[in-house]
């Protein structure tokens, strides 16, 4: 079960480090494809890191919340089949054989 949540962390953090990767080639390619004054191109990379940063946080905000859940859901269904082989297994203790 601890494999499938560090697939899933490392699955996310490359998610998320492919966005930030993106956003910043992005950046890089409108700097230089359209060049401005230095102070208006300082101003436009600022800008453009907050809005990344602002995205990235609420992409692994959004991942940290499907990632409990899931991880709730998975914890919740083991207890469940615990609970139930646990029954099972009295069950045929009881019962003489």
């Amino acid at each position: 079960m601890e494999d499938n949540q560090d697939n899933g962390r490392g699955l996310a953090l490359g998610l998320l480090a492919g966005v930030a990767l993106g956003a910043l080639i992005g950046a890089a390619m409108g700097l230089l494809f359209a060049p401005q004054p230095g102070t208006k191109t300082r101003e436009s990379i600022g800008s453009n890191l907050t809005t990344a940063v602002d995205k990235i946080k609420q992409m692994a905000e959004s991942v940290q919340t499907n990632v409990q859940g899931k991880a709730e859901q998975v914890r919740d269904a083991m207890k469940d089949e615990i609970a139930k082989r646990r029954d099972q297994r009295e069950g045929t203790e009881e019962t003489p054989g």
